[in-house]
C-alpha cells in the first residue's frame, strides 16, 4: 500500500494509473497553494509594472505645470511653445512688492542653454509685465529639444522707493517646468 492507493504488484497496469491519480491530485493542490499564497505578490507586481509602462510610454502630460517664485513675484501664467520655424517663452508677472521696481536683467537658464534680457524697465506695484522671447530656429535656437523642460529664471532689479531707483542690485529667483506645446 503506497498512500492512500493500494497496488497490486502484479498489475502493472494499475500501479501506473493509481500513482497518476495521486500525482495529479498533489499537483493540483500545490498549485492551487501556490497561488493563494503568493498569488497577491505577482499581482502586486503586474499593476507596478502597469503603471511604470504607462507612465514611462504615454505621451499624456503627467507632470504638473509649474511656475514658481517668491510671494513677491506672482507668475500669472507661463507658455513655451515650439513650431517649425520658432521657438519661444512667455511668461507673465505681477509685482507683489508694495513699491515699483526697475527690472535691470532677466536671466532664463536651462539645460541645453541660457537666454539674458536686459533692461526691461519700471514695473509698478501690482503691475504686471508680459515677457517674451522668442527666436528662430535656424538663427537663434532656443533649443527646446525635450518636451518638457525646467528653466530657472533670475530676475534683476533695483527698487524704487518714492519715485528714484536705487543703484544696488537684487535679485529674485523662479522656476518654471512644463511641457513644450508644439504647435
Amino acid at each position: 500500500m503506497i498512500g492512500k492507493f493500494e497496488i497490486d504488484e502484479n498489475d502493472e497496469k494499475g500501479k501506473c494509473e493509481n500513482l497518476q491519480k495521486h500525482f495529479c491530485k498533489n499537483f493540483a493542490q500545490a498549485a492551487i497553494e501556490f497561488l493563494i499564497t503568493y498569488g497577491w505578490v505577482l499581482f502586486v507586481l503586474a499593476i507596478i509594472m502597469a503603471f511604470l509602462l504607462f507612465y514611462t510610454s504615454s505621451t499624456i502630460n503627467v507632470f504638473p505645470e509649474k511656475c514658481l517664485f517668491p510671494k513677491s513675484i506672482i507668475c500669472n501664467n507661463f507658455i513655451l511653445y515650439k513650431n517649425e520655424t520658432h521657438e519661444g517663452i512667455k511668461v507673465n508677472i505681477t509685482n507683489n512688492m508694495g513699491y515699483k521696481i526697475n527690472i535691470t536683467k532677466i536671466v532664463f537658464s536651462y539645460e541645453t542653454g541660457r537666454i539674458i534680457l536686459p533692461n526691461i524697465g519700471i514695473l509698478e506695484d501690482g503691475g504686471s509685465l508680459l515677457i517674451s522671447k522668442e527666436g528662430k530656429i535656424v538663427a537663434n535656437p532656443l533649443n527646446f529639444s525635450k518636451d518638457f523642460l525646467t528653466i530657472k529664471i533670475e530676475i534683476t532689479y533695483n527698487p524704487c522707493l518714492n519715485s528714484i531707483c536705487e543703484n544696488t542690485d537684487f535679485n529674485i529667483n523662479g522656476m518654471l517646468m512644463g511641457k513644450v506645446n508644439r504647435q
